[in-house]
């Protein structure tokens, strides 16, 4: 069912369609309904979707997809941004010992998807990983500093971005991340 949903979705700039290359990265419950995530590449660009799929019914539809132009990025990500009826969660790696919230507080995580957490709709907040290091990635980092845009950021506009100096949350301070997401 996941998979046929993906194969009738469009993106929305252009009417393009995923390659067969796409892979679900999550598939479970959360907050009491099926959610599955899947990250679809697109032919002749080099923008893969992060594609949020529910149940209607005897199948799925894709609720919201989120374009990510830095090619291979949805594959070796570490956190995931996830919208629910509950509010903002976070799909995490393995690698992801500890995720805190804006809050400053740590948020639960339970097979691989965060608890919910408070997030404006269009206001930036932190959001930082602590990571494990693995075999693959002996040296690397082991902090993760992200700034989520707000929960009113327009699909496909992403809105999960790398913070690693502090530079974009001082940036943001203050701003409406909706209306800067816009045109």
């Amino acid at each position: 069912a996941i998979t046929d949903a993906v194969r009738d979705w469009r993106s929305p700039a252009d009417d393009r369609v995923h390659l067969p290359s796409s892979g679900i990265v999550f598939s479970g419950e959360v907050d009491g309904a099926p959610l599955a995530l899947v990250a679809a590449d697109v032919p002749g660009h080099s923008a893969s979707w992060l594609l949020q799929l529910t149940r209607d019914g005897d199948h799925y539809v894709v609720a919201r997809a989120a374009e990510y132009t830095d090619p291979g990025y949805l594959v070796y990500s570490d956190v995931l941004p996830v919208l629910t009826r509950a509010g903002r969660r976070y799909l995490v790696s393995e690698r992801v010992r500890r995720l805190v919230g804006s809050d400053g507080k740590a948020l639960a995580i339970k097979n691989g998807v965060s608890a919910p957490v408070q997030v404006p709709a269009c206001r930036a907040v932190p959001v930082t990983a602590s990571l494990r290091t693995t075999e693959s990635l002996p040296r690397g980092r082991e902090t993760q500093r992200l700034l989520d845009l707000g929960t009113g950021v327009d699909d496909p506009r992403y809105p999960l971005v790398d913070d690693e100096t502090g530079s974009g949350r001082r940036a943001l301070a203050g701003l409406d991340t909706s209306a800067l997401a816009g045109r």
